[in-house]
């Protein structure tokens, strides 16, 4: 685990040193954002993957997958972007917004509500990276902390 979380670090330093454009806003309406990361919670690191569709400006709506120890996750999720209404600069976003789903695994699955709140870097306009603090409401495992990248699709 210590080598991917290393290579994760190098990766994301890579792009930023050789990019220069920005634009910060993450969510356009009827653009798409891909993400990826690392949550790293104190028993086991948890692997996520999603997308959201921008539904309006500054709102994106999406679904994420994740994979930890023998278990899966499907959530849905929704996310509104703070920072072009806080004035916050042309790299900067930051979001809050929760996530809906289950976890499968080991015969069983258990249903769950998520609270996250987040921000992140654009480096150009396509690449960018972001942390993310996450905290069950309903079913959760208590808070966790993230590190992702977010490539705008479109």
């Amino acid at each position: 685990m210590k080598k991917l979380f290393s290579s994760f670090i190098f990766i994301i330093t890579v792009i930023a040193i050789s990019t220069q454009v920005s634009t910060a806003q993450l969510f356009e309406k009827g653009k798409k954002v891909a993400d990826g990361g690392l949550y790293f919670p104190s028993s086991t690191t948890i692997l996520k993957a999603g997308v959201s569709y921008g539904i309006a400006d500054n709102i994106g709506a999406g679904i994420e997958a994740r994979y930890f120890s023998s278990s899966v996750g499907v959530f849905g999720k929704v996310n509104y972007d703070f920072a072009p209404s806080l004035n916050l600069g042309d790299k900067v976003f930051l979001y809050g917004g929760g996530k809906l789903g289950s976890y499968f695994g080991g015969g069983k699955s258990q249903f769950a509500v998520l609270g996250q709140l987040g921000g992140g870097y654009m480096f150009n306009e396509k690449i960018g990276a972001n942390a993310e603090v996450e905290f069950g409401i309903i079913n959760g495992s208590g808070s966790q902390f993230g590190l992702g990248i977010v490539y705008k699709l479109d």
